[in-house]
């Protein structure tokens, strides 16, 4: 493929660059509960209008809302002795805890309160509590209306889930709206994302297009990895194996909507293993860039270690989040971004050096590296940012990378594929020729049995004449017998030369032969095959018709020094020993341990490749060495075992 420019690619670096810059704005702008226009509580208490829910019937509540720390209020309580606690007002999400007379703490309690002043009609209304850190009581007036988990310290249970509740209003009064929530076990503490409250159309609609496109992206997901499963299995595709593991754990990592509007799930291990799978995903990703980008193997070695010990250093830290400190979250959370922009340099650094050296397909893999840095850029850049209908930042970035790789792996099975059933064709053709030469070659071997015998007979009855002559005085004719007799001891032009006893390697061996006596190759045949092989006839003859052939054309490419090519066996306690040694130019193609076709195509050659499948299916063994002038495979196969 003929490489593109420096600067078509600094181009192509650019454009993605502002494209995604622009894409993460433009969803910030439109899809974000904090850049909404709608009305906001002031000083604990929401008036809203007529008017307001008409021109918006869902409203985020993120300002103003009255919050009373280290204590969980009941409506008795709070009706009694509110004037005498300490309060303070709170917005929702400008920090992931629970606000104290000490600052933001990550664990303890408080009791969130907000008044409302609703239009004099009677009308239903409805309340959208998304996840809220770890267990709570929602009061509206008197009365209870929800419990996640058990808030109370003394039988304290921490649980989440998204929940919508609805609740009717008639008449002038205000409703008071409380939420006692209590956190001992997260990083995150209190109600972290803003509640929507408006009309339960509206809620509904924005709950449906929301888990919609979930279902849909986690849909489509799935249906890849059921489809790369297939080929996984089917053609022992490694890259394939771990992609299927990456979009399993992307599932597992933005399902979390969907499992916490269905199911109300324990904060461990449930959240370690949602946040844990995000970094799982990296690492896989690491893992299957490092096999496409053939990155060399230490590098390869050094990235996996420390991708793999993240996973399990955040693994860790989720699961011990009830005794880390404030301070301790926040460092972790530079570390974290760090981690991610240095996986996203990584990625960006060795794709680069992939579609400047090896291939320009790579192209896609790298485009989406720089759209995950640009994700973990802006994700840091404009933290306020709570979707209403889509996903966060960084899922989008991983999307990317995830659908990138399945898009290049895709088109590596089609071809892996297409491949194999080219190969199970050729195989096909190649079993039909090999019995039909089989066939010839034993007819031969009949042939040159019964002219032997002739001779032999014949022999016999030339002696017999020569002995009657010899009492006569015809000496012409006794030296005409005498020099016919030499030419029959002779066996000239009778002998042939016979490899081995297996007649169809037999016949192999004589055509490839009579090709390198073509063509100037010397060539050495010392070959001992017994009967009793594991191995069928057709799978032995493909294996050393694709590696002498191999050999063959090695020694056509050499430019100068001699060429040959030897092939040897020899039966050692219970497994045959084949060796094929040829010279060659010196020059090999090889990424990690496969050997790369040498006809220009960016693929694994078929004859290694085919003859170490057949091999490894006959449970022999394969080992392929070289130096500056000769190539050597070795092969070990099982014999038969008597029975």
């Amino acid at each position: 493929m003929k490489k593109s420019s420096p600067f078509v690619r600094y181009i192509g670096i650019i454009l993605t660059i502002i494209l995604s810059s622009l894409f993460f704005i433009t969803i910030y702008s439109v899809d974000n509960k904090y850049t909404q226009s709608s009305v906001q509580p002031i000083d604990g208490m929401l008036i809203l209008t007529e008017d307001d829910l008409n021109n918006n019937p869902s409203n985020f509540l993120i300002r103003g809302w009255r919050f009373y720390p280290n204590v969980l209020l009941t409506p008795e309580q709070y009706n009694e002795n509110a004037s005498e606690l300490y309060s303070t007002y709170v917005s929702i999400g400008e920090n992931t805890g629970l606000t104290d007379e000490n600052g933001v703490v990550p664990h303890g309690c408080g009791t969130y309160v907000l008044t409302l002043v609703l239009p004099e009609k009677t009308a239903t209304y409805a309340f959208y509590l998304p996840e809220i850190y770890c267990a709570y009581r929602l009061y509206i007036d008197d009365e209870e209306i929800i419990s996640i988990g058990t808030p109370e310290k003394d039988n304290y249970n921490a649980v989440t889930a998204n929940r919508m509740i609805t609740f009717d209003h008639s008449g002038s009064n205000a409703v008071t709206v409380m939420v006692a929530v209590n956190n001992e076990s997260y990083i995150y503490g209190g109600m972290v994302y803003p509640p929507s409250f408006g009309t339960p159309v509206a809620l509904n609609y924005q709950r449906g297009i929301n888990l919609g496109l979930y279902l849909a992206v986690i849909s489509i997901v799935a249906f890849i990895m059921i489809f790369c499963l297939f080929f996984a299995i089917r053609l022992k595709h490694q890259n394939a194996v771990l992609y299927t593991l990456m979009c399993f754990f992307t599932i597992l990592f933005i399902g979390y909507p969907i499992l916490h509007t269905g199911f109300t799930l324990s904060v461990f291990p449930w959240y370690a293993i949602e946040t844990t799978s995000g970094y799982i995903v990296l690492f896989l990703t690491i893992l299957v860039h490092n096999r496409i980008c053939r990155v060399r193997h230490i590098t390869n070695v050094i990235s996996s270690a420390v991708s793999a010990a993240f996973c399990i250093l955040i693994f860790t830290y989720t699961m011990n989040a009830s005794f880390v400190s404030g301070v301790f979250i926040d460092l972790f959370s530079n570390i974290i971004f760090c981690y991610k922009l240095l996986t996203a340099g990584y990625l960006l650094i060795t794709g680069w050096h992939s579609t400047s050296e090896y291939n320009e397909n790579y192209r896609p893999l790298f485009y989406a590296s720089l759209f995950y840095a640009s994700s973990c850029v802006w994700d840091r850049i404009l933290p306020m940012y709570e979707p209403i209908y889509g996903g966060r930042f960084i899922e989008y970035g991983c999307l990317a990378l995830v659908l990138s790789i399945g898009f290049m792996l895709l088109k590596e099975i089609i071809q892996s594929y297409s491949y194999s059933m080219a190969f199970a064709e050729e195989n096909k053709q190649m079993t039909r020729q090999l019995a039909m030469q089989t066939e010839y070659s034993a007819q031969i071997k009949q042939q040159y049995e019964e002219k032997r015998r002739l001779i032999h007979d014949f022999r016999q009855h030339i002696r017999v004449i020569n002995s009657m002559v010899n009492s006569s005085d015809n000496n012409e004719l006794k030296q005409y017998l005498s020099e016919l007799s030499y030419e029959i001891t002779s066996d000239k032009g009778a002998q042939s030369i016979v490899f081995c006893e297996n007649t169809a390697v037999d016949a192999l061996i004589r055509y490839y032969a009579g090709i390198m006596d073509e063509k100037g190759i010397r060539s050495q045949f010392h070959l001992t095959i017994p009967k009793k092989l594991d191995i069928s006839d057709v799978e032995l003859c493909t294996v050393l018709g694709n590696l002498i052939e191999n050999a063959v054309e090695a020694c056509e490419n050499q430019n100068c020094g001699d060429k040959s090519v030897s092939v040897s066996s020899t039966v050692k306690g219970s497994h045959l020993f084949i060796v094929i040694r040829n010279t060659f130019n010196g020059e090999i193609r090889k990424f990690r341990n496969c050997f790369m076709s040498s006809k220009g195509i960016n693929r694994p050659g078929i004859g290694i490749a085919s003859s170490m499948k057949i091999i490894s299916n006959n449970s022999g063994s394969i080992n392929i060495t070289n130096n500056d002038s000769q190539f050597q495979v070795g092969i070990t196969l099982p014999l038969k075992s008597e029975t």
